[in-house]
Formats: C-alpha cells, sequence, structure tokens
C-alpha cells in the first residue's frame, strides 16, 4: 500500500470508530440515569456510616444534565470500545507476521481484563475506605457534596486504579526493548545506588550530607566498578557506608 492509501485505511478506521462512540452515547443516554444510582452509592454509603444527610446536590441549573451528558459519552466509549479494538487491529494486522498477531491478540485480551479489574478492585474495595476516610474529617461544618465534583473525583479514582493495574503490561512491554530486565530488577534492590548509600551515612552519622555528596561524587555506578571508583577517590565511599 502507498503513503496515501495508509492514510485512506486510516480516516476510515477513525469515522468507523467515532460513528461507533455516537452509536454508544446515544444507548448510554438511556442507561446514564441508572448509572448515576450505581455511582452515587458509595458516597451515600459513607454519609449514613457518619450519621450525615445521605444527598448530593449540583449547584448549577444544567448541572444534572452536564452529568448525564458526560456520563453518557463515557459509557458510548465503553460500549463501542470492543469496535474501536477490532479498528485497530483491523489497521494494524496486515502488517504483522503470524506469531506477532497472536501475541497482539492476547495482550488487548489482558490488556482489557487488567483495566476491568483496576477498575472493580477501585469502586469494591479502594473507594468506600477512601470515602469514610474523608467524610471522618467532622468539625463545625457539615459536607454539602457536590454531585459534579464526586464524579470528577471518582473517575480519577477508578482511572487511575484502572491504570496501575496495566504496570504488568508495560513492565512486559520494556522488558521486550530489553529496557527492563529481571536481572536488573534483583541487582537494584541488591546493590542500592551509591547516592542512597551516602544519604544513609549522612542520616545516621550526623554528617552534612553536602560534604558527604561531595566526596562520594565521583562513586558512578555500583557493585566493583563503584568501589573501584571509590578507592580512586581516596576511599570515599568507604567514609561513606558504615
Amino acid at each position: 500500500m502507498t503513503f496515501f492509501e495508509h492514510l485512506s485505511e486510516l480516516r476510515k478506521r477513525i469515522v468507523n470508530s467515532l460513528i461507533s462512540i455516537g452509536i454508544g452515547a446515544a444507548i448510554g443516554w438511556f442507561l446514564a440515569p441508572h448509572f448515576v444510582n450505581w455511582i452515587v452509592k458509595p458516597m451515600t454509603d459513607a454519609l449514613k456510616q457518619a450519621h450525615l444527610d445521605p444527598k448530593l446536590v449540583y449547584s448549577h441549573p444544567a448541572g444534572f444534565l452536564n452529568l448525564l451528558i458526560t456520563l453518557s459519552i463515557y459509557l458510548g466509549i465503553v460500549i463501542a470500545s470492543p469496535w474501536i479494538l477490532y479498528q485497530v487491529w483491523l489497521f494494524v494486522a496486515p502488517a504483522l507476521y503470524k506469531h506477532e498477531r497472536s501475541a497482539i491478540t492476547g495482550f488487548l485480551f489482558s490488556t482489557v481484563f487488567l483495566f476491568l479489574a483496576g477498575i472493580a478492585f477501585g469502586y469494591f474495595i479502594s473507594l468506600p475506605y477512601v470515602l469514610r476516610f474523608l467524610i471522618s474529617f467532622q468539625g463545625p461544618v457539615v459536607p454539602l457534596i457536590n454531585i459534579d465534583e464526586y464524579f470528577d473525583l471518582i473517575l480519577m479514582v477508578l482511572l487511575g486504579l484502572g491504570l496501575v493495574f496495566e504496570l504488568p503490561v508495560l513492565i512486559f512491554f520494556l522488558s521486550l526493548f530489553g529496557i527492563v530486565t529481571h536481572f536488573g530488577h534483583r541487582y537494584s534492590r541488591r546493590h542500592p545506588h551509591p547516592d542512597a548509600r551516602c544519604y544513609n551515612h549522612a542520616r545516621f552519622h550526623g554528617r552534612s550530607r553536602s560534604s558527604v555528596f561531595r566526596r562520594c561524587r565521583c562513586v558512578l555506578g555500583s557493585g566493583a566498578a563503584a568501589r573501584t571508583a571509590a578507592c580512586s577517590c581516596g576511599g570515599a565511599l568507604n567514609d561513606c557506608v558504615s
């Protein structure tokens, strides 16, 4: 395929994805009121346990309407995500070998599974504890929870944990490119960086950190190379490590 044929194919896949998101958002509009009850449940439970009024408010005339529109768009993306991933696959698959296609298929399934697992962990385990902890700070004022701000909070927590659960996939790809290795992880745990050892020496022996780092600044690396460099610096490493 020529360059312009690739661009035409890319435009086709993007248009198909946007159409699927629009259809999904239309379906999400009818599902959004039910999902609002599901979203506010952790907050109302936390307010009940704190013996407070379990109600959320909105401070703008169009606040709840904006929430429904935003939620329907997010639901549309979720509903259309299988079709979007399929469009990405149709665009990428012709350039891959057979064994690469099987690897990418497993990668897509594992990515979706880990992301959903992170969201489930955030909603059922982390979020109730976080909300109860935040509500526990009571004083002469009472909380008045705005639904828009609460939605931003729950979106940040759930998406954040979903991305955290993607770390195994990130480590896997970094290991494929040789950026991260199993030996490197084990070695870094057993042999900390000389700067860290200098800092610990300064903290526990009451010496000035700046003077210690000045004496240890020529110690680059770790292990045998660090010891050799330290000897050439007049025993700096011996001064750093007790």
